[in-house]
């Protein structure tokens, strides 16, 4: 038995179009380059300073409020200078 499809096909992509849209907006990863970290301990409850970082999203993240730092030096043996961390705040 043949279960036709077509009606349906364009309601799930719709959906999970915006479900991902939603989720983006959840785990979105703002940046702290080391050229603001320095102003970081003074910005980070300001949303304009947040506003100007770079964003990008981990899709096996959950929804949250996530930050993501260089490492520099030895601050954080053994992950070697130049990793990029990723915290949730």
């Amino acid at each position: 038995m043949l279960k036709d499809l077509s009606d349906t096909g364009g309601n799930y992509l719709a959906k999970r179009r915006q479900q991902k849209m939603m989720n983006a907006d959840r785990n979105l990863i703002h940046f702290v380059p080391i050229k603001a970290a320095a102003g970081y301990l003074a910005g980070y409850a300001d949303s304009e300073f947040i506003d100007e970082l770079n964003t990008f999203t981990l899709p096996m993240l959950a929804g949250g409020n996530y930050r993501a730092f260089e490492i520099i030096g030895d601050s954080m043996l053994p992950t070697p200078s130049g990793s990029i961390i990723v915290g949730e705040k």
